[in-house]
């Protein structure tokens, strides 16, 4: 058997998938992406179960196909060798996250703060909190762009202690020739003329909550009296997007009991939205969480949503769905590709009491305080586990094919549906991915209309 034309899996790693009638083949590795025949797939398919595959093997209407595949195989673009990548990562600090109000004008039925605060007493951080977060993170950062995101409950319910942070963290950062870029989640309820003017001038960045059309956002996203929020938040984001502002997306979210999701986002999109998330609820212990028995619907539904957005991609139509954009999920950074959350490690919360938590969604759960503003980082062990998290340290995601683009995925997640930072969840592996494959499917199909 000659060496030069065999195909040899080795430790390399080609998926294979189907989107429609398409079929496509990513080199794990290398990142090569291919649209590909039914035949090449064939091969292809026997190479991964075999280990290997000379061209002796191959019927003679096939040798052309699988001399083109040889040909990528011997420039390493399929069947690539492993990835070398770093063991460890520098616990240098680059953002955090301010949860400076804990109370919220809205009664979200599906909303992890709310249920998991509904018997505590919920806090307002004050500007001494918040201009000693802003120091820690100035202490503790060494890079010249740093990122503070305000989160909540709603944080403009504490507008004017926003205001100082953004003053005093500009004001910090021009003194010693930094740049903070911050952030803001909110329900949009409070996102009056002046707080827009305020979040434009500041160049701050909006994530804006609104999951779909009136009848779908106000199912869930109701105010404390029981009423929806659709027809106000939907006025206040139209007046704020005619203004020019800032980068932002809307971000919704679909339940087990809103599966439709396709339908919102499109609904959204044509509300004139440019960019447009839809989040699932996910976690075992949540009653709007999805289920295993959901995935057929909702693989239906990202098929449905991919043939239309490429539709309309193709048009010409300058929109963006956020779980299709890849490069941001990847970028040239290695680190970035194997290391993916940073929560704990560049990334942190400060709860308004100022304790230190890894993210934003562990706030509350003592047993992951990694210290407070006054003493610093203290629960040093804890760190060093958050510090050494990547896909490398959870079992199941060694081998999978989609390490890179989520490299081990959401650490919170994992947790609040596992109990463990290292276990992660099958469902949300399984949504993951299957978005995964209809988002290559898009880049193949946009690449060769180019």
């Amino acid at each position: 058997m000659q060496e030069n034309s065999t195909l040899k899996k080795g430790k390399g790693q080609v998926h294979l998938f189907r989107c429609g009638k398409a079929f496509l083949a990513l080199d794990v590795n290398s990142d090569t992406l291919i649209e590909i025949s039914a035949e090449t797939y064939d091969i292809l398919k026997n190479v991964n179960q075999l280990g290997e595959l000379s061209l002796s093997e191959i019927p003679q209407a096939n040798k052309e196909v699988f001399n083109e595949l040889l040909t990528l195989y011997q420039e390493e673009a399929l069947y690539s060798p492993p990835l070398v990548y770093p063991a460890e990562y520098p616990p240098h600090l680059q953002g955090m996250c301010l949860l400076i109000e804990g109370r919220c004008n809205l009664a979200c039925s599906y909303c992890f703060v709310r249920n998991k605060t509904a018997s505590k007493r919920l806090l307002a951080m004050n500007s001494e909190k918040a201009r000693g977060a802003i120091d820690f993170l100035f202490q503790n950062s060494p890079y010249e762009e740093m990122e503070v995101d305000f989160f909540g409950g709603e944080p403009l319910l504490n507008f004017p202690v926003l205001q100082d942070t953004v003053y005093y963290g500009n004001k910090k950062a021009l003194e010693e020739g930094r740049k903070i870029n911050f952030t803001l989640t909110t329900n949009a309820i409070l996102l009056t003329p002046p707080v827009q003017e305020f979040l434009i001038d500041n160049r701050i960045e909006t994530v804006l909550s609104l999951d779909g059309s009136e009848e779908t956002n106000d199912l869930y996203r109701l105010n404390p009296q029981g009423k929806g929020s659709y027809k106000t938040v939907s006025q206040n984001i139209k007046e704020y997007l005619s203004k020019n502002p800032p980068p932002f997306y809307i971000r919704g979210t679909y339940t087990s009991q809103t599966l439709h999701f396709t339908d919102s986002a499109q609904y959204l999109f044509n509300e004139g939205f440019p960019v447009v998330s839809m989040e699932p609820v996910v976690g075992k212990k949540h009653s709007f969480a999805l289920k295993e028995d959901d995935l057929p619907e909702i693989f239906r539904q990202y098929e449905l949503l991919s043939q239309w957005y490429l539709e309309e991609r193709l048009k010409g139509r300058d929109i963006t769905f956020f779980h299709f954009l890849l490069d941001p999920m990847r970028g040239p950074d290695l680190k970035r590709r194997t290391g993916g959350c940073g929560a704990g490690r560049e990334y942190i919360a400060i709860s308004p009491e100022g304790d230190i938590y890894p993210c934003h969604q562990f706030v509350g759960e003592t047993g992951f305080i990694l210290g407070n503003l006054s003493e610093g980082l203290k629960n040093i062990e804890l760190r060093n586990r958050f510090i050494a998290l990547d896909f490398s340290t959870k079992d199941k995601c060694l081998q999978c094919w989609a390490r890179f683009y989520c490299s081990g995925g959401c650490h919170a997640n994992h947790y609040f549906a596992n109990d463990s930072i290292y276990l992660p969840d099958d469902l949300e592996c399984a949504l993951l991915k299957k978005r995964l494959e209809w988002a290559l499917w898009i880049k193949a199909r946009l690449k060769q209309s180019d």
